[in-house]
């Protein structure tokens, strides 16, 4: 949005610099030159305003192919990091279905009474023994 606003007002800037330009331009044409006729002096003076012009709009057509660069590069940016995050999800979810299911078939167990709680807690090392491998081989 500042960049915007300062475009806009560079803008404004140059066309009253333009306009000043080429006030004074018709005033030193009609003081030294008072024999050219006023098509003459339009002409030049036209000319003279593309002159000026023309940096003015190439540099704004050079601002904005650059701003498009940037855009275009942010957004691959933001492409890979959101292929990176996804793949990391993919991988985390993976991991952690093996232990949740078999933790979650063991708590059916128990809550349909098919194992005792004796029986589960023979369980609760082995699961805490897999979780510390599984924590420090990552």
């Amino acid at each position: 949005m500042k960049k915007q606003y300062l475009i806009h007002k560079l803008i404004l800037l140059l066309t009253v610099s333009i306009f000043t330009v080429e006030t004074a331009l018709m005033f030193l044409f009609k003081t030294y030159f008072p024999l050219l006729n006023t098509t003459t002096v339009i002409f030049i003076d036209s000319f003279s305003l593309i002159i000026i012009i023309s940096p003015v709009f190439y540099f704004i057509l050079y601002r904005l192919k650059k701003n498009e660069q940037e855009t275009e590069k942010n957004t691959r940016l933001l492409e890979e990091s959101n292929y990176t995050k996804d793949k990391l999800f993919s991988i985390i979810a993976h991991d952690l279905r093996g232990p949740i299911s078999a933790l979650e078939g063991l708590l059916k167990l128990l809550n349909t009474g098919d194992i005792k709680e004796s029986e589960f807690r023979r369980f609760i090392p082995k699961f805490t023994s897999v979780a510390l491998r599984n924590k420090y081989r990552a």
